[in-house]
């Protein structure tokens, strides 16, 4: 398994730098022109840059299912050591997302810029108490970029279904954390004069939310898995 983390750390390693050297430019590039209070292509990227970075992400994860994986197995890798590589390089680029998506909410209040509240959409991304939201969408991205290269592979038609299917999984995430968990915490509250039923079920959004995706990330991880055992050289 070491073997094949190196190999693919020659591919990751560069892609994690890009994506920390286009950090860097979004970050300097918004404190230089104003900060928040600017209105320009830096703060525009600033302000949706944990969106941005998970698909950059996705292109590289989609990558390593495809040309990365045929690599290795063509140089002699074993199939499964590529499987448990794969999932050491998933976590990199999840942790990789996790610090600069910290980072970039940080900086609005660290700095001061401007009415906090203008800020209120990217500060949700923090999950609050569910601090483990974000990066476990991260991997469930990531995994679903991985899937789609192994589909795209063998089917377009298939392949293109799951990139879809990616696109509701992060959008639907990224909504109930940025609108749906907040507005279910005021909801959830006795005094909203609403059902029993209806208070329960935002109140246990984030936990809904973590089971959803933890079933998608294992729907992910057993097609991946036996897909990549079966895999041949073309």
């Amino acid at each position: 398994m070491g073997k094949s983390f190196r190999f693919l750390f020659q591919f990751t390693g560069w892609n994690v730098l890009a994506i920390l050297a286009f950090a860097v430019i979004v970050i300097a590039g918004t404190i230089a022109t104003g900060g928040g209070e600017a209105d320009n292509l830096f703060v525009t990227y600033f302000r949706t840059f944990p969106f941005v970075a998970q698909w950059i992400l996705y292109i590289f994860a989609f990558a390593l299912c495809t040309s990365n994986l045929n690599l290795a197995v063509s140089f002699g890798a074993r199939r499964r050591d590529f499987f448990w590589a794969l999932q050491g390089t998933l976590l990199l680029y999840t942790a990789t997302c996790w610090v600069l998506q910290a980072v970039i909410t940080a900086m609005p209040g660290l700095l001061r810029w401007g009415n906090q509240e203008e800020w209120e959409l990217l500060f949700n991304l923090g999950g609050g108490d569910s601090i483990w939201l974000y990066p476990l969408l991260c991997l469930c991205v990531l995994a679903l970029g991985c899937l789609s290269g192994l589909v795209f592979g063998r089917s377009k038609a298939m392949g293109a279904l799951v990139i879809f299917v990616s696109f509701l999984v992060f959008f639907a995430g990224m909504i109930l954390m940025m609108v749906g968990i907040p507005a279910g915490e005021a909801i959830a509250d006795p005094s909203s004069g609403l059902s029993g039923t209806l208070i329960a079920l935002w109140g246990n959004l984030p936990l809904l939310l973590t089971l959803g995706l933890l079933i998608v990330l294992a729907v992910c991880e057993a097609i991946i898995y036996r897909t990549v055992s079966r895999f041949t050289v073309r």
